[in-house]
């Protein structure tokens, strides 16, 4: 399950790269990659919060939960307050929505990286006492 987790760490940041340098060659390729980093680590978060609940991570997680709503909250206001309000006073909300999108990617990134080295220490303890028994 780890190599999966692995293989999985390094495709989001091999995606988180080419979606910064994208922002040499067509900017918008910057927004579609984080919409799509977005998603990846949302799938890859609600995969693995039970990996962090069972390790030392739990706010961690808590925090990236709490940090991902709001921003979901603050990008999709607009959405149901188009009537309300004018729609350049809302594109704000949106632009802040997708700023806050790449903070919560990078720290969402930096946990999963301790999740697996937690994993691997955790193995590697346990075959070590395993060994030691005998």
């Amino acid at each position: 399950m780890n190599a999966l987790r692995k293989i999985d760490w390094h495709g989001q940041c091999f995606f988180g790269i080419i979606m910064i340098l994208s922002i040499f060659v067509f900017f918008y390729g910057f927004g579609f990659g984080l919409i799509i980093l977005g998603a990846w680590q949302l799938i890859s978060a609600l995969a693995n919060t039970y990996g962090f609940t069972r390790s030392s991570l739990k706010k961690e997680i808590r925090n990236y939960w709490i940090f991902t709503v709001t921003d979901l909250l603050i990008f999709f206001s607009p959405f149901f307050l188009k009537n309300i309000f004018d729609e350049d006073d809302l594109e704000v909300l949106v632009w802040a929505g997708v700023t806050l999108g790449v903070p919560i990617a990078i720290y969402y990134l930096w946990i999963y990286k301790k999740l697996i080295m937690h994993v691997d220490l955790s193995n590697e303890l346990t075959g070590f006492t395993k060994h030691n028994n005998i």
